[in-house]
C-alpha cells in the first residue's frame, strides 16, 4: 500500500471516529443550525439597513455590532466556561436569543421597527456568537481524542463554511420575496433548534484542579500562557490582521452589489455562497490530506490568498467575474480559519483552552474597529476603494509577519512540550517492547529454517522534540533529544541548545 493510500485512509478512519461520537454530532449541528443563521443574517440585515438608511456607513456599523461583543466578551466568557458548565452556557445563550429574534420578527411584521432595533438584534447575536470560540469548540476539544481533533474541526468548519452556502442566498431570497419579518422567524427558529440539542446532549464538565478564582484573574492566566508561547502569539497576530483587514469587507458586500455590480438581493447572496462553497470544499481538503507540519503554512498562505481575492474584487465591476474571484477567496479562508483553531488547541493544555480561545475571541474581536473604518472610508471614497484599502494594509501586516517571524513557517508540532515528550516516550516504549518481541521470537525459532526469524533494528533512531514556546523568529529556543541504546534498554536524554 502507498503512502498516499495509507494516509487517505488513516483520514476516512478518523473522520468516522469523529462522526460515531454523539456529543460531537450535537456540537457539530448546533454550530451548523447557528452558522447558517449567521450567514443568512449578515446578508440580509446589511441589505434591509441600506434599504431604510441608504448610508454605507450604516451598513457597517451592523459589523461592528455584530463584532464587539466578541472583543468585549470573549475573553470574559471563556475565563467563565473554564469554571462553569459549558452546556448551560449554550442553552441560556441560544434559547435567549431565539426569543429575541421573534420579538424582532414582530416588529417588522406590525411596522414598528427602527434602525436601532436592528443594531440591537446584531449586538445580541454577537453577543451569542462570541460563545462558539471559548465554549462551543472547547467542548469539541473535550468530546474527541486528540489524535482525531484535526478531523473534527476539519468537519465542524466544513460545515460552517457549507452553510454559507445557502444561508447568504436564503437571506436574499427572503428578504426580496416576503421581507425582514421572514429572516427574523427563520433565525428564531434556528436558534431554538440549537438550544434544544444542547439541552440533550450528554456532557460531563471537566473537573477543575486548583483554587478557584476570579474570571479577571483567569484572563490573566490566559495571558500569561500566550506570552511564553510563540506560536500563538502568531497565530493571535495573524487573527488579529484578517479580522481588521479581511473579513470587514463582507459588510460592505450588499453596498457593492447593489451600487456597484447592479443586482438583486438574491444574486447579492450568492456572491458570499460561492465563499462559502470555496471555504467548504478547502476546508474538506484540509481535513483529509492536512499534515502537521504544514499547519502553520496553510494557515499563513491561506490568509494571504484569502486578501488577494479580496482585492481582486474590490477592482471587478463585472458580476459573472466577482463570483469565481470569491470562490478562490473561500479556499483561502477555509486554510486560515481550519488551522486557527487546531493551532491553538493542540498548542495549549486542557485545563487552560476556555482561557486561551477566550483570547482568540477577543483578537477576532477587533473587526469592529476597522468596520467603523471601512464605513467611514466608503461614505467619502466609495466601497470598492475602502475594501481595497483594507487588503492592501491587511497583505502589508503578513508580509512584515513572514519577515518578522520566519521560523512560524517552519513549525512542525505545535503540541505542548510535555504532551511531545510523553508521546515520544510511548512510542519508545513500544518499540522496546516489539524489539523485546522478535528476541523471543528469535529465540522460539532458533531450530526453524534461519528465512523465518524476526527481528528489529539494534539502535532505535534519535528524536528531536521542539517546544512550541520555542521562539518561531529563528532566535535560541530548545529542544530535547531522546535516543534509546539497545544494548542497556535505557533511554538517554539530554538538552540541546539551538
Amino acid at each position: 500500500m502507498s503512502a498516499a493510500t495509507k494516509t487517505a485512509t488513516r483520514s476516512d478512519s478518523r473522520s468516522r471516529q469523529v462522526l460515531g461520537n454523539s456529543s460531537f454530532r450535537k456540537l457539530w449541528a448546533i454550530g451548523g443550525s447557528s452558522t447558517a443563521m449567521r450567514w443568512l443574517d449578515t446578508v440580509a440585515v446589511g441589505a434591509f439597513v441600506l434599504d431604510l438608511t441608504g448610508s454605507p456607513f450604516q451598513v457597517a456599523l451592523t459589523f461592528f455590532f455584530r463584532m464587539i461583543p466578541m472583543f468585549a466578551l470573549g475573553a470574559y466568557i471563556g475565563a467563565v466556561s473554564d469554571r462553569v458548565n459549558r452546556k448551560l452556557l449554550l442553552i441560556i445563550a441560544f434559547s435567549t436569543l431565539s426569543a429575541v429574534y421573534i420579538l424582532l420578527a414582530v416588529a417588522v411584521a406590525v411596522d414598528v421597527i427602527q434602525v436601532w432595533h436592528v443594531y440591537l438584534g446584531a449586538l445580541l447575536a454577537g453577543t451569542v456568537w462570541a460563545t462558539d470560540f471559548p465554549v462551543r469548540r472547547a467542548m469539541v476539544g473535550e468530546v474527541v481524542e486528540r489524535e482525531n481533533l484535526s478531523a473534527a474541526m476539519g468537519l465542524d468548519l466544513a460545515t460552517s463554511n457549507f452553510m454559507r452556502i445557502p444561508g447568504p442566498f436564503l437571506g436574499g431570497f427572503l428578504l426580496d420575496n416576503i421581507g425582514m419579518t421572514a429572516v427574523y422567524s427563520a433565525g428564531a427558529t434556528l436558534f431554538l433548534i440549537a438550544a434544544v440539542v444542547a439541552f440533550t446532549l450528554e456532557y460531563t464538565p471537566k473537573t477543575q484542579v486548583g483554587p478557584r478564582i476570579s474570571p479577571l484573574q483567569n484572563i490573566v492566566e490566559g495571558v500569561r500562557y500566550i506570552r511564553r508561547d510563540s506560536v500563538i502569539i502568531t497565530v493571535l497576530f495573524v487573527t488579529i490582521v484578517m479580522n481588521m483587514f479581511a473579513f470587514p469587507y463582507q459588510s460592505m458586500v450588499p453596498v457593492i452589489a447593489q451600487r456597484t455590480l447592479g443586482v438583486s438581493n438574491t444574486l447579492m447572496g450568492l456572491l458570499i455562497s460561492a465563499e462559502g462553497l470555496g471555504a467548504t470544499l478547502g476546508s474538506l481538503l484540509v481535513a483529509s490530506k492536512a499534515n502537521p507540519a504544514h499547519y502553520s503554512r496553510i494557515y499563513f498562505y491561506g490568509s494571504v490568498l484569502f486578501l488577494c481575492m479580496i482585492l481582486s474584487f474590490s477592482r471587478i465591476p463585472w458580476y459573472g467575474a466577482a463570483i469565481p474571484i470569491l470562490f478562490v477567496a473561500g479556499f483561502g479562508m477555509s486554510g486560515f480559519g481550519t488551522m486557527q483553531s487546531i493551532m491553538i488547541i493542540s498548542s495549549t493544555p486542557a485545563e487552560m483552552r476556555g482561557r486561551v480561545l477566550g483570547v482568540l475571541a477577543v483578537s477576532i474581536g477587533t473587526g469592529p474597529v476597522a468596520a467603523l473604518m471601512i464605513g467611514v472610508i466608503a461614505e467619502a471614497a466609495g466601497a470598492p476603494m475602502a475594501v481595497l484599502i483594507i487588503a492592501l494594509t491587511g497583505l502589508t501586516f503578513l508580509a512584515i509577519t513572514a519577515f518578522v517571524n520566519r521560523g512560524f513557517l517552519k513549525l512542525r508540532d505545535v503540541r505542548p512540550a510535555e504532551e511531545k515528550l510523553e508521546d515520544l516516550r510511548t512510542k519508545q516504549r513500544s518499540a522496546m517492547a516489539a524489539q523485546n518481541d522478535g528476541h523471543h521470537d528469535e529465540h522460539g525459532d532458533k531450530n526453524d529454517s534461519p528465512d523465518h526469524k524476526t527481528g528489529v533494528d539494534s539502535r532505535t533512531s534519535a528524536t528531536v522534540v521542539h517546544s512550541s514556546s520555542s521562539s518561531s523568529a529563528g532566535l535560541p529556543g530548545s529542544a530535547i533529544e531522546i535516543g534509546t541504546d539497545s544494548d542497556t534498554g535505557s533511554a538517554d536524554t539530554r538538552s540541546i541548545n539551538k
